[in-house]
């Protein structure tokens, strides 16, 4: 379901690229050379809670985020 879901974001954002711009947090919440999702990163949690993102990875994809909706225009 995933690639199906990353793939049509993706045609979706190449049909209308002046329409919406994605941010893609998995890079922060996988490692992309394993494809694998883990609990830590940097020895620091990923997740609380359960199925909510912690506090440190909220204020990383926040920063970045931020970054974007401040600086890039569509």
């Amino acid at each position: 379901i995933a690639n199906e879901y990353r793939n049509l974001i993706s045609t979706i954002q190449s049909n209308y690229p002046n329409h919406f711009k994605i941010f893609d947090s998995t890079p922060y919440l996988c490692d992309s050379e394993t494809n694998i999702c883990n609990y830590k990163k940097d020895n620091k949690l990923l997740y609380s809670y359960g199925d909510h993102i912690s506090s440190y990875i909220a204020k990383l994809i926040g920063t970045d985020l931020n970054y974007i909706v401040n600086n890039e225009r569509i």
